[in-house]
């Protein structure tokens, strides 16, 4: 990873170094075609468009390899077409949801393009798939630095009197320099999750890491991990039993060929008994069925953890 450069560098070089921290193990080794070796060879002596030519020519084989569509998606970013690298990590996202990695380096794009909301919102998808991924939490406070010092400065330029957000944005810019690490984005598939103002702090993005490791545990149809978001006091509804509620959840997760969940505008709010609660708009999409709605999802702790101890929805 990099330093994390002023707001006031130059753009074309801050974009540089951003890309320039991209992950570069996404650990398919023992997946990858021969060919993907070579092309890191190219890569390490800096033969991009050579590299790009020889993933070419081993996708057109095997279009389906996720190792070698990890590294164009890494070659794409460093030749600058961050427009086409986007495309890949989506795609990587979109049908690994459960890795941190693509979900890191699509947050370095979207922050490279001074999209800090949506590389926001990527990161906390890592941390939803991996609640340990020490980079995307490292990155996730530079973002919010940077969030903050945007903030700040925009405060400056309407009232230049501003003393208070003077000395702020002095204290922040004096951070940046010094923070390491990559910026956070959109989850799954095309999710564009953009919590409003009131949804911040740590507690709150301990909610939201929660909401999309649920939404992601869906998407990769991963039963055990879906069931384990709720609480052991779950409660069904509808005067259905817990036991029988499993067995219809595992018939749903686990039977169509693909699943797309997305999570747009999430809210979190707190209540007095230690409870919290999530608001968004939930798209829904399988090979069976597609919906829209608006769902709300109450947490409580339990095991160190946010577990989901009641669901609701309704039409959007």
């Amino acid at each position: 990873m990099v330093v994390v450069q002023d707001l006031r560098d130059n753009e074309n070089m801050r974009c540089r170094r951003l890309i320039a921290a991209l992950v570069l193990s996404l650990g398919f080794d023992a997946l990858a075609a021969p060919s993907t070796a070579d092309v890191r060879e190219l890569m390490a002596a800096g033969k991009l468009e050579a590299a790009r030519a020889a993933l070419e020519e081993h996708l057109a084989v095997d279009a389906t390899d996720p190792n070698a569509r990890f590294l164009s998606g890494l070659v794409l970013a460093r030749l600058e077409r961050r427009d086409e690298a986007i495309e890949v990590f989506k795609g990587l996202v979109r049908d690994y949801p459960e890795l941190p990695e693509p979900h890191n380096n699509l947050a370095v794009l979207y922050a490279a393009d001074g999209r800090y909301e949506e590389a926001r919102d990527a990161l906390l998808r890592a941390i939803g798939t991996h609640p340990s991924y020490a980079t995307a939490h490292e990155n996730l406070g530079d973002i919010y630095a940077r969030m903050a010092a945007s903030a700040y400065d925009k405060a400056l330029t309407l009232d230049a009197d501003n003393a208070s957000a003077g000395s702020k944005l002095a204290l922040v810019n004096e951070l940046l320099p010094a923070t390491r690490g990559v910026p956070v984005s959109a989850g799954p598939t095309n999710t564009s999750a953009t919590p409003p103002s009131s949804t911040s702090g740590p507690r709150a993005e301990e909610i939201l890491a929660a909401t999309y490791g649920w939404a992601t545990a869906w998407s990769a149809r991963d039963v055990a991990a879906y069931l384990d978001a709720y609480a052991a006091d779950f409660e069904p509804g509808e005067g259905v039993s817990r036991q029988r509620w499993e067995a219809q959840r595992r018939r749903r997760v686990a039977g169509p060929a693909f699943i797309e969940v997305n999570v747009e505008d999430p809210e979190v709010t707190f209540r007095g008994d230690g409870r919290a609660a999530v608001s968004f708009l939930q798209s829904y999409r399988s090979d069976r069925y597609r919906d829209r709605v608006r769902k709300t999802l109450e947490f409580v702790r339990e095991d160190g953890g946010w577990k989901i101890i009641r669901e609701r929805a309704q039409d959007p």
